[in-house]
């Protein structure tokens, strides 16, 4: 008994080692499945043939041995070219020789008409050979054999065309033992089936555990989801740490829920990066690669133990040379940008120092309360206000040297055009916050340093202190732009002024160089309206009546009546709301410039000059001459200083 079972497994054992001729670990579990079955159906043929071929040798038909021969041919050679991964050509040979095997026994055997009947289905053979995955194949190979079964059908209808035309009784004994084979086949495709899938099975479990061994090794999220977005129960155990969330809250959620529900990014880049995974189900990689920009890769999100800063990767899943789902990778870089920040607090501030060295504390710790006021919103309730705080702080920045600042601030710029109304996003008002307690920070260190020295609420000066200032902040910007200052003077005959009101008229005035130079020289000369020449500025402040005049005039291209209208019809304003012409240059957003720049483009230094006037208890007007240049005046009432000065 032990013995009958050895040979039985044995034999088992070598149909399915043949039957899985060709199949290796590398191919896809439906390619192993065709290709068992193109081995099975040469090995059932070749057995067919070698049980028929004695039985019609003795009958003496020839043309059927010779047929049975070539059967046993063909059996043998196609696991050979699967074994030699020759899989198209072993299935191309199969298909068309089955069907004209069957096809010539049927002509030679009996009559015609009954079994022609049963050739119809083989013609679907290449379906099964091929499968769903290649398609055009299967479609092509069946078409042709259908084709060839109706051409043959359409020509023998109604005829005796066999050799032999043997009778039924005399086909019988072929006929059970055809029909046997067939139950063999079916049989033995079922079991070797079975033990496909359960080779697949223990192969697609290995794999998992050899994922879940690496996911659990790797600290970052790695998550997959399906062509609706949702998370696979599979993915990396650090996901649960990361999101402190358990297993069976993840799974099956949408990508997006997860990652951004919690997160300072703002409804309208959730929104874009929803409608951008949405395109991408069943798209190609050219258009996955063309909107894969549109994505968020970076954000701060909120856990039981604190904020979070993530980076986020985005790999689409091919199925069919078409995204099939997503494959996310997150890693928590917080450690790396609180490094990172703290690194930039330390150049920030070694600038701050360097400036207090170089041009007073005075004037940097006025900048770092103004930087803490504006960072902490002080007297700011709409995003006009803020877009001129930051402006004027940049430009502060700009003039006491401090790149880091400034182009932190540019930064802030940027994202505040983005967004769009008050009050402000949580990922803005989290920025502005870093940035108070940078400005604090700093404004401790240099108190520290510079104890010993007055403040700068006990210093006062004149206009004539801020010459050098402004007239560093000319050179650099004109020298920005390829440009030579011939001239800059700065006059001042109005006395002492006070320290608050200085620092204010500082910002206004530098606001003006900038403007001048962008617009006075830079844009006219690329927009083909002035030949290049020096820059010339001057400043002087007088008194006139009970007020203060400080009077700004550059030499540049000045501004034409023309240039005003079209600003004013871009701006949407009827003339009559305007009392002067010039009124459009303080209207908030209004620029002749093109483009952005570190500078301006904004339409946001004119309204500064504006505001900063307003809040002295003055007010500003301008006056331009084409070709010769433009003027601000700047009116305000005198200060305290002034005053008793004026009174002796």
């Amino acid at each position: 008994m032990n013995f009958v079972q050895d040979k039985a497994r044995g034999l088992l054992a070598f149909i399915v080692r043949l039957s899985r001729s060709g199949v290796d670990e590398s191919m896809t579990a439906d390619l192993s499945k065709r290709v068992i079955l193109c081995n099975w159906v040469a090995m059932i043929l070749a057995l067919n043939a070698s049980l028929l071929f004695w039985g019609f040798f003795v009958q003496g038909m020839v043309w059927v041995v010779v047929t049975n021969i070539l059967s046993i041919i063909v059996g043998i050679t196609i696991p050979i070219l699967n074994t030699k991964r020759h899989y198209d050509l072993s299935r191309g040979i199969l298909i068309p020789f089955l069907i004209g095997l069957v096809t010539f026994s049927d002509f030679a055997m009996i009559e015609v008409e009954t079994p022609r009947l049963w050739l119809f289905p083989i013609s679907f053979l290449g379906f099964l050979l091929y499968g769903e995955q290649e398609k055009k194949k299967a479609f092509a190979s069946s078409l042709m054999a259908l084709v060839a079964l109706i051409g043959i059908s359409a020509i023998t209808v109604g005829q005796k065309v066999g050799f032999y035309h043997n009778a039924t009784d005399q086909i019988l004994p072929m006929t059970l033992i055809d029909n046997l084979l067939v139950l063999v086949t079916i049989v033995g495709l079922v079991i070797i089936f079975y033990n496909e899938n359960l080779i697949a099975q223990k192969k697609i479990q290995r794999e998992k555990e050899k994922l879940s061994f690496i996911f659990d090794l790797v600290e970052e999220a790695v998550i997959t989801t399906n062509s609706k977005g949702l998370v696979q129960p599979e993915f990396s155990r650090f996901t649960e740490v990361l999101f402190e969330e358990s297993h069976d809250s993840i799974k099956d959620r949408q990508i997006l829920d997860l990652i951004f529900s919690r997160s300072d990014v703002p409804p309208d880049l959730k929104d874009q990066c929803l409608a951008t995974l949405e395109s991408a189900w069943g798209a190609d990689e050219i258009q996955w690669l063309g909107n894969e920009n549109l994505l968020i890769h970076e954000c701060r999100i909120h856990t039981k133990s604190g904020d979070k800063h993530i980076h986020i990767k985005w790999q689409p899943i091919y199925s069919e040379e078409v995204i099939r789902g997503v494959l996310v990778t997150i890693q928590d870089v917080t450690r790396e940008k609180q490094e990172q920040l703290l690194q930039q607090q330390q150049k920030a501030l070694f600038e701050i120092i360097q400036a207090a060295c170089r041009h007073s504390k005075a004037s940097v710790v006025t900048f770092l309360k103004s930087g803490v006021a504006c960072s902490e919103l002080k007297g700011i309730d709409s995003l006009g206000k803020l877009k001129i705080s930051l402006h004027t702080l940049k430009g502060a920045a700009r003039t006491l040297e401090l790149k880091l600042l400034a182009s932190a601030l540019h930064s802030l710029e940027d994202q505040l055009a983005g967004e769009g109304k008050w009050p402000l996003s949580e990922d803005f008002r989290s920025r502005l916050g870093d940035l108070a307690k940078e400005f604090s920070y700093a404004q401790s260190k240099i108190n520290e340093m510079f104890a010993d020295q007055k403040t700068g609420a006990q210093q006062a000066g004149g206009l004539l202190s801020l010459g050098q200032v402004l007239h560093d902040v000319c050179r650099r910007h004109a020298e920005g732009h390829g440009l030579m200052v011939l001239g800059f003077s700065v006059t001042d005959h109005a006395g002492e002024w006070e320290a608050d009101k200085l620092q204010k008229l500082g910002e206004a005035l530098m606001h003006a160089v900038t403007n001048a130079i962008d617009h006075g020289y830079v844009y006219p000369e690329k927009e083909g309206r002035l030949q290049r020449r020096p820059v010339e500025i001057a400043v002087a402040a007088v008194r006139q009546d009970e007020n203060l005049l400080i009077r700004f005039a550059d030499r540049g291209a000045g501004i034409s009546l023309q240039q005003l209208e079209k600003l004013r019809a871009k701006a949407k304003v009827k003339p009559e709301e305007l009392k002067d012409p010039f009124d459009v240059l303080f209207l908030e957003g209004v620029s002749s410039a093109e483009s952005l720049t570190q500078t301006s483009g904004r339409g946001v230094g004119m309204t500064a000059i504006k505001q900063i006037a307003e809040e002295l208890g003055g007010g500003v007007r301008v006056s331009s001459t084409v070709g010769q240049g433009t003027t601000i005046e700047i009116c305000i009432p005198p200060g305290r200083s002034l005053a008793m000065a004026a009174a002796s």
